[in-house]
């Protein structure tokens, strides 16, 4: 699996858009979604920066490995293709995606009490 395939499918587990990410790094869409096909050269420098930006490790883009393949993401129900992984990898990347289910609800709520701080409404 090539760099830019890895940064494809941690972008799509974080439920990111690469209009986000582009955003973020400050370049085109077309230009950041020729780095994920590979179509442009990348270097480290670029992937410290797509990685802060995904509020992720560089090494949690490197080392995704090759059999966790994520088929779709929608609303938030991940489809998987296990290939060879074992029983304790199962795991792991599910208890992985729980601690992001729960750290989604914990922003979502944050989000709300300052919301309801700056507005007097709840969103």
């Amino acid at each position: 699996m090539q760099i830019g395939d890895k940064i494809r499918k941690v972008r799509e587990l974080k439920g990111l858009k690469q209009e986000t990410v582009a955003q973020k790094l400050g370049m085109s869409v077309t230009a950041y979604g020729n780095l994920e096909r590979g179509e442009s050269s990348l270097s480290f420098d670029r992937l410290e920066e797509i990685a802060a930006a995904m509020e992720v490790s560089v090494q949690d883009i490197v080392n995704l490995p090759e059999q966790f393949n994520i088929q779709h993401i929608t609303n938030s129900q991940v489809g998987y293709n296990y290939g060879a992984l074992n029983a304790t990898d199962l795991e792991g990347y599910k208890a992985a995606i729980e601690q992001y289910k729960a750290e989604n609800e914990y922003l979502k709520q944050q989000n709300n009490e300052l919301l309801a701080a700056i507005t007097g409404k709840k969103g």
